[in-house]
C-alpha cells in the first residue's frame, strides 16, 4: 500500500479522473504486486543456476575442438550436415545459406536447431564409450 500511496503522490498531475479512488488504488496495488511476483519468479531461476554445484572439472563439450565436430557430423542426413556446415564452419548467414540450397530461411534455422540436437547426442555417446 505504502509503494501505490508513494507513486500516487509522485505522479499525482498525471493521475487519472476517477470517481472510485479506492477501486483505482486497489487496481495498482493489484498490478504493483503481480509485478513483484513476476521479477521474484525471474529472480528465483538467475538464483537456482547460481547456486548449482561447481565441479574442478570443466565440461566435457570444452575440451572438443572442430575436427571432434566434423567427425561426428558424418553420422548427420546430408540435408542437416550441408546446413551446419554452412552455417559453423564457413560463417555463412541463414539468407546466404537458404539461397545456396532453394530453401526457405526458416528451414535452414530448423535444420542447425535438428542438427545441433542430433550432435550433441553422437558425441555424448561417443564419450561414454
Amino acid at each position: 500500500m505504502q509503494e501505490v500511496l508513494l507513486r500516487a503522490l509522485a505522479n499525482r498531475d498525471r493521475l487519472p479522473e476517477v470517481r472510485n479512488h479506492r477501486a483505482w488504488m486497489t487496481t495498482v496495488m493489484k498490478n504493483l504486486f503481480m509485478d513483484q511476483l513476476r521479477r521474484a519468479k525471474t529472480r528465483e531461476t538467475y538464483d537456482q543456476a547460481a547456486l548449482e554445484p561447481e565441479s574442478g572439472d570443466a565440461p566435457w563439450w570444452q575440451g572438443l575442438d572442430g575436427d571432434h565436430v566434423r567427425e561426428a557430423m558424418s553420422e548427420l542426413p546430408v540435408e542437416l550436415r550441408e546446413t551446419f556446415e554452412r552455417f559453423a564452419f564457413r560463417h555463412q548467414p541463414y539468407e546466404e545459406i537458404a539461397r545456396a540450397l532453394a530453401i526457405p530461411k526458416a528451414t535452414v534455422g530448423t535444420r542447425i536447431v535438428r542438427a545441433r540436437r542430433r550432435l550433441r547426442a553422437v558425441l555424448e555417446k561417443r564419450r561414454l564409450q
